[in-house]
């Protein structure tokens, strides 16, 4: 599930925007990319918060500024909308915030979070499961111009501890709108462990271990499965014939799939290469043996299809340190499962991530969202991505975030007003206050 599209007029009572965001396909394995450009105060960020409020029926942004009407659609068609509107109840005019998805509709305090009526709580609630349920696949990162301010002063406070704000539910972070609060007879969620988001290295550990248990939710392969193949083996007529030479020449590249795996502590199988290329050495001048060949060459098979996994993953670590790598002028970063994020300087000291410029941890942070996402359903929305950046950083900033999420589809939403950001995708920019 993808966003489709967001409007929303009289936006300052001035503005009417139209985003539409370009959507891939199941079989594409790259990012999308669109960026709000303008002046300061054509809504970029405004904008932002509202798609973000949306997604996590939060409704804040949209009491902070004026506005006729706003409506986010998905690429199944179905719509969310908000419409503050003034209507009668017992001849008296009551101003609300019409929220509607899937033709149910809850009416919203306008100036103060809660349902308007307090004995509809049961109805919000019921709204809320419904909208979540169907957003599920769909998770919205929004990193703000005021959440990187706060990440980098942060980073100057390494005894500061960072205290979880939010439950998670369904993937995202329960809002503290009045569509998430519970009502008395509301089943009880169990909240996850917090965790200081402030952590890249920790980050990239969960992303690694994660990749290598769910492959799927992070990487499209675009070959069809091992169970396929087995089942398209058994139900065609013609045995495959396994020829030693073949099957050696295949043993070796998952030998080497394994030494890249084990530069970044990966998971590998366990294995016996040169017992297996003595048994195909031999094989070949000893035709009693050729029976053995089937059942070797399903064993490879199955490492084939576990090493394919490998070097997705691998291939997106490797892409990583040398996109960040490029950016750095007196220091390397190097990733793996045990460490997370590895950050050394010139003279072979380690640095902690927090040791950092801002502008460095900003880069890394950003880098490191996009390459820790998921294949599908992910959407990064940025503001003002060229803050503490020099210019040179900012020319490559994007063609670095597209090359980071290797062999995935999220959907990236960059609100900038720097011609260095948005100059190389002028097909992808849209251009707000015109």
């Amino acid at each position: 599930m993808q966003l489709q599209m967001f409007e929303v007029q009289g936006l300052f009572m001035k503005y009417n925007y139209k985003i539409v965001f370009p959507t891939t396909a199941d079989n594409e394995d790259k990012a999308s990319l669109i960026i709000l450009y303008g002046l300061n105060g054509v809504g970029k960020t405004t904008l932002l918060a509202m798609i973000n409020g949306l997604m996590q029926l939060d409704f804040d942004p949209f009491r902070a500024v004026p506005f006729k009407s706003a409506r986010l659609t998905f690429n199944d068609n179905l719509f969310i909308s908000v419409i503050p509107q003034t209507s009668k109840s017992k001849d008296k005019e009551k101003i609300i915030l019409k929220v509607t998805f899937d033709n149910k509709s809850v009416d919203l305090h306008v100036k103060a979070k809660g349902a308007y009526d307090v004995n509809s709580q049961a109805l919000v609630y019921e709204f809320r499961e419904r909208y979540f349920e169907h957003t599920k696949d769909v998770t919205v990162d929004f990193i703000s111009i005021d959440r990187l301010r706060r990440l980098a002063r942060e980073t100057r406070q390494p005894q500061l501890q960072l205290q979880s704000r939010n439950a998670i539910v369904h993937e995202r972070p329960v809002s503290r709108d009045e569509i998430t609060q519970p009502y008395i007879n509301a089943p009880r969620f169990v909240q996850q462990e917090p965790h200081d988001e402030r952590s890249i290295s920790k980050r990239i550990q969960i992303f690694i271990r994660e990749a290598q248990l769910e492959h799927g939710r992070f990487f499209s392969i675009g070959q069809p499965d091992l169970f396929t193949k087995i089942i398209e083996r058994i139900t065609n007529p013609s045995a495959e014939v396994f020829s030693p030479a073949d099957l050696m020449q295949r043993l070796e590249k998952i030998r080497k799939s394994d030494e890249i795996a084990e530069r970044f502590h990966l998971m590998r199988e366990r294995w016996d290469y040169p017992q297996l290329r003595n048994i195909l050495t031999e094989s070949k001048s000893n035709k009693s043996k050729q029976h053995v060949m089937p059942i070797i060459g399903s064993y490879i098979e199955v490492m084939e299809s576990r090493a394919q996994e490998r070097d997705l993953l691998a291939q997106r670590l490797s892409t990583f340190e040398e996109v960040v790598n490029d950016f750095l002028l007196d220091k390397k970063i190097r990733v793996d499962a045990q460490e997370g994020l590895t950050i050394c300087t010139e003279n072979e000291n380690l640095l902690n991530e927090l040791q950092l410029s801002s502008g460095e941890y900003h880069l890394l942070y950003l880098l490191s969202t996009v390459m820790t996402t998921r294949r599908r359903g992910t959407v990064i929305a940025v503001d003002e991505p060229e803050m503490s950046m020099h210019i040179v950083w900012q020319r490559k900033l994007l063609p670095a975030m597209l090359r980071c999420a290797s062999m995935a589809q999220p959907q990236l939403i960059v609100a900038t007003h720097s011609p260095e950001i948005a100059g190389g995708y002028p097909d992808q920019c849209l251009n707000l206050g015109e």
